[in-house]
């Protein structure tokens, strides 16, 4: 009994993430929310594999962008692996984070860049970085620096409303080595548009 019921809500919740994922791509609405970039973290296990530096920036007047820098030298194969967790919070405390549905599980990279890169990551970083793009990948994925250099992510492929709060967007990839990049954001809400 306790089986069938861990099974169905492991169908629901996919169904939710499912859902999630069909708005923020198929909205061609703007997001009805500003955001400020709170933290921005960049962590390798092995610095001889990712050499990653990241930043938050002000500029012209006090506009706030993001810059990340990986200098990849890892390996990629079909056993490499990707995920994404999405925590959320009213006050911004740090106890009371908690996971939202709106993840990505852990799958194959190449699964990752099929399915999820050129949807929901790409349209964002295009303009501010030398990431690749393509119809379909065909590995491998190139041994290269790559450079998101100061960055506003427009919420191009971003739902169009989310409640005001704090958010925390972890990315975990694991390979000969293991890059969690880890950026968390303030969300105000415009109100009625």
């Amino acid at each position: 009994m306790l089986f069938y019921c861990v099974m169905n809500f492991v169908k629901i919740s996919f169904g939710i993430l499912l859902c999630f994922l069909y708005l923020c791509v198929k909205s061609n609405a703007k997001i009805k929310y500003d955001y400020e970039i709170l933290d921005l973290e960049a962590i390798s296990s092995d610095d001889n594999l990712f050499n990653v530096t990241s930043r938050i920036e002000y500029g012209e007047l006090g506009k706030q962008t993001a810059s990340l820098f990986v200098d990849w030298k890892c390996d990629t194969d079909e056993k490499t692996m990707i995920g994404m967790k999405v925590y959320f919070c009213r006050n911004g405390r740090e106890d009371a984070f908690r996971e939202m549905p709106y993840n990505i599980p852990d799958i194959s990279f190449y699964q990752f860049l099929d399915h999820y890169y050129m949807k929901l990551f790409y349209p964002d970083y295009a303009s501010c970085s030398n990431l690749p793009a393509f119809d379909k990948f065909v590995p491998p994925w190139n041994k290269t620096i790559y450079i998101i250099n100061k960055c506003k992510p427009e919420g191009v492929s971003w739902p169009e409303v989310l409640p005001s709060g704090y958010y925390r967007i972890v990315i975990k990839l694991i390979a000969q080595a293991e890059l969690v990049i880890s950026i968390s954001v303030k969300l105000t809400s415009r109100g009625l548009m």
